[in-house]
């Protein structure tokens, strides 16, 4: 069950993480809908794996997997990936609290489509190799693109 808007935050509270993390967690959520709010409350920086608490709407974030060694050179590219997971997650959110299926291939057709049509709109990669790699999620279908396991059904 949603949240009602009345007591939904206005903002995503970011916990347990460096002035970095936090940063770069803020400069994500920028590139973001505000509809994101719906369902991601919380994000908290933690070890591997990084994992959705469908629950409580809450991502816990490991820096290797928001910020992936393969951005590094550019900032700004760190962060559109680490958006395009929050949007994926979201998504999963989204399907959880909707009633659908939220884990497995038929989840993925949704969730991995809209990461990519986000990224697409933008990516400043060289090559565009974030919408190239979703695309390559979307065609495969395997849910790979990304890092976040689902827990707390």
């Amino acid at each position: 069950m949603a949240v009602p808007s009345s007591v939904r935050p206005d903002k995503v509270d970011i916990l347990n993480a460096n002035e970095w993390f936090t940063v770069q967690t803020n400069e994500a959520l920028k590139l973001l809908p505000a509809s994101i709010r719906d369902y991601v409350h919380t994000i908290v920086e933690g070890p591997a794996p990084s994992y959705v608490d469908l629950k409580n709407k809450t991502l816990y974030v490991a820096e290797e997997d928001a910020f992936p060694h393969d951005f590094q050179s550019r900032t700004e590219v760190q962060q559109e990936w680490y958006a395009g997971e929050i949007m994926h997650a979201a998504v999963h959110l989204e399907q959880y609290y909707s009633g659908k299926p939220y884990q497995g291939n038929v989840a993925e057709l949704e969730a991995l489509p809209r990461q990519k049509a986000f990224l697409s709109t933008i990516d400043t990669s060289d090559g565009r190799k974030l919408t190239v790699a979703a695309t390559a999620a979307v065609n495969a279908n395997n849910g790979s693109f990304g890092h976040f396991e689902l827990r707390n059904p």
